[in-house]
C-alpha cells in the first residue's frame, strides 16, 4: 500500500487516479488520510475517485473526510457524499 500512496503524489493526474481507485478496491482503512489528501488534488477525475475510493472504504474516518466535501459544487461528488450518508443515515 505505501507504493499507491506515494502514486497519489505522481504529477500525471492519470497516476493519481489510478493509485486512488486502487486503494478503493483494497478497502484498506490505511489509505483514508492519503485518500482525504486527494481530494484537494488539482484534478476533478482524481477528487472523483478519491470520493468514490473513500465510500468504499466505509470506515467512520473515511465518512468524516467525505463530509468535509459536502456543498463542494461538484454533482458528481455530492451524489457520492450523499449516498454515503443516506447510507449511515446520518442527518446534515
Amino acid at each position: 500500500m505505501p507504493a499507491l500512496g506515494s502514486a497519489l503524489g505522481d504529477a500525471a493526474p492519470e497516476v493519481r487516479g489510478a493509485a486512488a481507485r486502487a486503494l478503493g478496491v483494497l478497502r484498506d482503512p490505511r489509505a483514508v488520510e492519503a485518500l482525504a489528501g486527494a481530494l484537494k488534488d488539482a484534478d476533478l477525475t482524481v477528487r472523483r475517485v478519491a470520493a468514490q475510493a473513500l465510500a468504499s472504504i466505509r470506515t467512520d474516518a473515511a465518512v468524516a473526510a467525505l463530509r468535509t466535501m459536502d456543498g463542494s459544487g461538484d454533482e458528481v461528488i455530492q451524489r457520492i457524499v450523499d449516498r454515503v450518508l443516506e447510507r449511515r443515515h446520518i442527518s446534515l
